[in-house]
């Protein structure tokens, strides 16, 4: 009764199982992440008052979002835009301020005709919840805050784009 298995069949039947088992734990670090999440949620905060500043379209003077923080909530938000230009992004400081409250978030739509004011208030913004949860002064690090799409040093010239912008495909895209 006993029945000899082949080399090539045992590695298949082993490979198989040590996917179905990748899968499964898979599901389980899923389902604990997101347990995490919501343990998480409730005291998101260090509760205070947090400052940060961003350039908008006057580069000379930028753009001050202060917040204030309870342990799981956005309380206050002020935002000083008066050398932004007027009629444009000096006008939607309690616009950006209604939205940010409302959503308990930065990621707000920003204000048609005043994009770059919109844009370095949200940035600002996203600076204060960082520095509430003690991440910091803000995700974006490096010149000007735009390292999100940069090559890594050690990939320099190998034709790997870091970051997730695309891909680049060496000999198609120089015509080889």
């Amino acid at each position: 009764m006993s029945e000899k298995i082949s080399r090539r069949n045992f590695l298949r039947t082993a490979t198989l199982g040590a996917a179905a088992a990748g899968l499964l734990a898979g599901c389980g670090n899923s389902a604990a992440s997101g347990s995490t999440a919501a343990s998480t949620a409730a005291g998101t905060y260090t509760a205070g008052t947090y400052s940060a500043t961003a350039t908008g379209i006057n580069t000379a003077t930028p753009v001050t979002v202060t917040m204030t923080f309870s342990a799981d909530a956005i309380t206050d938000v002020q935002i000083d835009v008066a050398n932004e230009t007027k009629g444009y992004g000096a006008d939607i400081a309690d616009e950006m301020v209604k939205k940010i409250l409302d959503a308990q978030s930065s990621e707000v739509d920003g204000h048609s005709g005043a994009t770059i004011t919109s844009g370095a208030i949200k940035k600002a913004a996203e600076s204060c919840i960082n520095q509430s949860q003690g991440r910091g002064r803000g995700p974006h690090r490096g010149q000007q805050g735009r390292d999100r799409g940069a090559r890594r040093p050690d990939h320099r010239g190998s034709g790997v784009l870091c970051g997730g912008a695309g891909r680049h495909h060496p000999g198609r895209d120089q015509g080889l």
